[in-house]
């Protein structure tokens, strides 16, 4: 608005003008934002994967995470006796990415070993 304000009724119009306008803007950034997660999401999905790749996971260094690890760093290294660069490269990956699922499998193992273990069995007497 180019005009000059000159009563209170003319003020309240433009700072509900303003209002408007400024609402408007914060729709279409929030839907802009959005836009771009979705476009960005494939990029994002992929850098997880290679960040999976390349660093392990250190929060639980347990006995199983090190089991597995040797278990899939073995596996991948059998598999690839024929190239000995490959060799070299792809247990390490393999053993990192791994090592990020381990821990989602303990909680599974508890509650299976639980399962197991507290079934009543029948008592044989003889």
């Amino acid at each position: 608005m180019n005009e000059k304000i000159t009563s209170y009724e003319a003020l309240m119009e433009e700072q509900q003008r303003l209002k408007d306008k400024l609402d408007t803007h914060k729709l279409q950034i929030r839907n802009d934002i959005l836009e771009l997660k979705q476009e960005l999401r494939p990029v994002i999905k992929t850098m997880s994967f290679l960040g999976k790749l390349a660093i392990p996971d250190a929060t639980h260094n347990n006995a199983l995470k090190a089991g597995a690890g040797m278990t899939a760093e073995w596996i991948a290294k059998k598999a690839l006796s024929s190239n000995p660069i490959l060799q070299l490269i792809v247990p390490t990956l393999v053993k990192n990415y791994s090592s990020h699922y381990v821990g989602k499998v303990v909680p599974f193992l508890k509650k299976m070993k639980d399962k197991i273990f507290s079934k009543k069995r029948p008592v044989i007497l003889e």
